[in-house]
């Protein structure tokens, strides 16, 4: 309960510092834990999605187009890499397994997101996607 109180005043904290919505969906979709980055993510597909057509123009002409490619790349959770502590404290009770699948979950929501936000952008012109090569890796 204690580290809830602490968790929820930090973050709280990291909110309350930032000077616009900008920053905080950055610092939101920066965050140690998945489900955090997830809702980031979700913010800005929508905000894609719905929002008008100059939003995007700016997120195109800031580093958010950055943020959001970084989303869509995200790798998963390998199985020896260590779960976040945040994601520890806001599933109390949960198993390590449990924790992992909630974890690997929401990096594929993350990464969908994230992709439908770029095809969006990328159906209004704004950006364009690299055509692959045969080894996998994107070119111009």
């Amino acid at each position: 309960m204690v580290l809830a109180s602490v968790l929820s005043f930090t973050t709280s904290y990291i909110l309350l510092e930032t000077s616009s919505w900008f920053e905080t969906v950055q610092t939101l979709a920066g965050h140690d834990d998945c489900s955090v980055q997830h809702r980031a993510a979700h913010l800005l597909r929508n905000m894609v999605l719905y929002g008008e057509q100059s939003l995007c123009e700016y997120f195109c002409r800031s580093n958010m187009l950055e943020v959001i490619m970084s989303l869509s790349q995200l790798p998963n959770i390998s199985p020896e890499e260590v779960i976040p502590s945040d994601t520890v404290t806001l599933n109390p009770g949960a198993s390590e397994a449990q924790l992992r699948q909630l974890t690997l979950a929401d990096r594929k929501k993350t990464r969908d997101c994230a992709v439908e936000a770029l095809r969006k952008l990328q159906e209004y012109g704004l950006v364009q996607r690299l055509a692959t090569d045969t080894s996998g890796r994107e070119e111009a």
